[in-house]
């Protein structure tokens, strides 16, 4: 995990196509107008994260410990993480590093949470409110800023 971390924290903010795809974040219609591919940038994107999910997988074959099942519902803890780490589901803010943190903030709670013995149901609900209690945070936020 730390070695992809450091991976794509060069890629962002060392080398053209990160730079590019953050700008186009940030605003892709002004990333357009300054002579930005947005489209191809974000192609590359979306084919560069729909590859990751097979590398776990393949990882967890070799040692044959895959399952059909496994990793499912795990989307509400990526976005509640992410959230918290500072990226704004308006888009154009957040940093790989105040994702990292978001995980590992997430990763704790739900530590805790399996070391209290409490079920998985209400981990879910509490991870729900953190997520809410997030969301409506930054809302307010850009309200503020507006």
């Amino acid at each position: 995990m730390i070695g992809i971390f450091l991976a794509y924290y060069f890629v962002q903010r060392k080398t053209r196509p990160g730079l590019y795809m953050y700008a186009i974040g940030g605003d892709r219609i002004a990333a357009r107008r300054a002579g930005i591919n947005d489209r191809l940038y974000m192609v590359l994107a979306f084919v560069n994260i729909a590859c990751w999910p097979g590398f776990p997988g393949h990882r967890l074959l070799a040692v044959r410990a895959a399952l059909p099942n496994q990793g499912l519902n795990f989307e509400m803890d990526v976005i509640t993480a992410v959230v918290i780490g500072g990226t704004s589901i308006f888009g154009g803010m957040g940093s790989l590093t105040g994702s990292l943190l978001g995980v590992l903030i997430i990763g704790m709670i739900t530590n805790g949470m399996l070391l209290l013995d409490v079920h998985s149901y209400w981990q879910q609900v509490a991870k729900g409110l953190i997520l809410i209690i997030a969301v409506g945070a930054e809302t307010l936020k850009q309200k503020k800023e507006d």
